[in-house]
């Protein structure tokens, strides 16, 4: 609360000794987050992140860079999770599908939406899906999501976050 109103939405990333920050209108939510390619080194568990399909669909897209694209498409899924007031200690990455619509060179623009089963959780419009653009910054893809309060379902119970 803000002066018996409600404040902005704030939401913060911190990557490559960088902090991101964004903030929106009080009617709507933000979220963003950085990611960088070599965070998906190694043993990375990929399949417990991602969808089956959900890399290999955009590999040809990134020029066959397995960790740049896991870097673009976790970076959309956690502005998406942020945006909606919480991280991923409510829903699991699996829970989040990324569909790719735009790549030029360093933007990119997603449609992210909630699986079925992360709808059975939240109380959200199941028609919903909002645009995130991402851009590549030092090295790092950084993606901002913005859900207006048209994304919520006011007529079902909505979850904690705390």
């Amino acid at each position: 609360m803000l002066n018996e109103g409600v404040g902005p939405s704030v939401s913060f990333s911190h990557c490559s000794g960088m902090t991101w920050a964004a903030l929106s209108l009080p009617e709507s939510e933000v979220g963003i987050d950085a990611a960088r390619p070599d965070e998906f080194e190694g043993g990375y568990p990929f399949h417990r992140v991602f969808r089956s399909g959900e890399l290999d669909r955009l590999l040809e897209k990134t020029r066959g860079e397995r960790n740049e694209c896991a870097a673009l498409v976790w970076s959309a899924k956690e502005a998406f999770v942020k945006a909606m007031g919480c991280g991923f200690h409510l829903f699991s990455p699996l829970e989040v599908s990324a569909t790719l619509l735009a790549l030029q060179a360093d933007r990119a623009l997603f449609q992210v939406r909630l699986t079925d089963r992360g709808l059975e959780r939240f109380p959200c419009n199941s028609e919903s899906q909002i645009e995130i653009s991402s851009f590549r910054f030092g090295g790092a893809w950084v993606s901002v999501a913005a859900m207006d309060e048209n994304f919520i379902d006011r007529t079902r119970p909505k979850f904690s976050c705390l």
